[in-house]
């Protein structure tokens, strides 16, 4: 067993526990909410406002529409455009910290709009 991971051999995640546990702790609110208000990608938030999004190949259900998966586009190397949204998320925070001021932070909805792969809703052609 590698001494990284636990018993089972699991990764614990940069603040202990499990990944599953912690991979909502860093998402931008307005993510969420811009996921909401569109009909094609409301299903990408749950109940109780988490994003459902993964790292994970991109998973459909029944109905065409993603359950798995969203940050990376199909080919699992390079991100989807809300990818590319919450990678410039992480360097403008870190700038933040370190004094830099933005006139206006990233604007979620036209992120999401963008994103022609999540924002979809129906993928038929992957199914």
């Amino acid at each position: 067993m590698d001494r990284d991971t636990d018993s089972e051999g699991m990764w614990p995640g940069p603040q202990g526990g499990d990944l599953e546990e912690n991979r909502q702790c860093d998402l931008p609110t307005g993510l969420g909410e811009a996921l909401q208000k569109r009909e094609s990608t409301r299903h990408l938030v749950d109940e109780t406002g988490d994003v459902k999004l993964t790292t994970d190949f991109i998973r459909l259900n029944d109905e065409g529409k993603i359950y798995k998966g969203g940050i990376f586009s199909l080919d699992g190397l390079h991100p989807t455009t809300i990818g590319y949204g919450l990678m410039a998320n992480v360097y403008i925070k870190t700038m933040a910290r370190a004094g830099v001021k933005f006139e206006r932070g990233i604007d979620w909805d036209e992120v999401v709009a963008e994103d022609t792969l999540v924002e979809n809703d129906r993928h038929s052609d992957l199914g």
